[in-house]
C-alpha cells in the first residue's frame, strides 16, 4: 500500500477508511478525497490533490475582499480578507453567527491559499 501524504489543508494525518468504497480522510480537519473501489486509487487521489495546492506565506498579501482558506496555530478556517493599506498587516474576517464575527491579524496566520484554488482542486 502506498504511503498517504499529510493533509494539504491542515497538515494532519490521513487514514483510508471504507468497506465497499475506500476514501482518504484527514483525522484532524476531516478533509476528504474522492473515494474508489480500489485502495491504491483512493490513495493516489489523496496524494495528487495534496500536491496541487500552492500555499502562500502570511507575508504575501492576498487581494482585498477575496475569500481564502488560512491556517493558524489552532487549525484551518475560511474567511474574507480585509486589507489595511497604511500598514504591513492585513486581516481576515470569519463567518457571522448571530452578528458575531472573528477577525484574524496577518501575524497570527501561518499560511493561506485562495479559496477558488482549493475548490478547483477538490472538484
Amino acid at each position: 500500500m502506498s504511503e498517504l501524504k499529510p493533509c494539504p489543508f491542515c497538515g494532519g494525518k490521513a487514514d483510508v477508511i471504507g468497506i465497499m468504497m475506500d476514501k482518504c480522510i484527514c483525522s484532524e480537519c476531516e478533509a476528504q478525497a474522492k473515494g474508489s473501489c480500489n485502495n491504491e486509487i483512493a490513495i493516489l487521489r489523496w496524494n495528487t490533490r495534496a500536491q496541487a495546492l500552492k500555499w502562500r506565506s502570511a507575508e504575501e498579501k492576498p487581494e482585498n475582499e477575496s475569500y481564502v482558506l488560512f491556517e493558524t496555530k489552532n487549525g484551518t478556517e475560511t474567511g474574507k480578507t480585509i486589507i489595511i493599506t497604511d500598514s504591513n498587516e492585513w486581516y481576515i474576517e470569519c463567518g457571522s453567527f448571530m452578528g458575531y464575527s472573528k477577525t484574524y491579524i496577518s501575524r497570527d496566520i501561518k499560511r493561506w491559499i485562495p479559496l477558488s484554488e482549493v475548490l478547483a482542486v477538490i472538484k
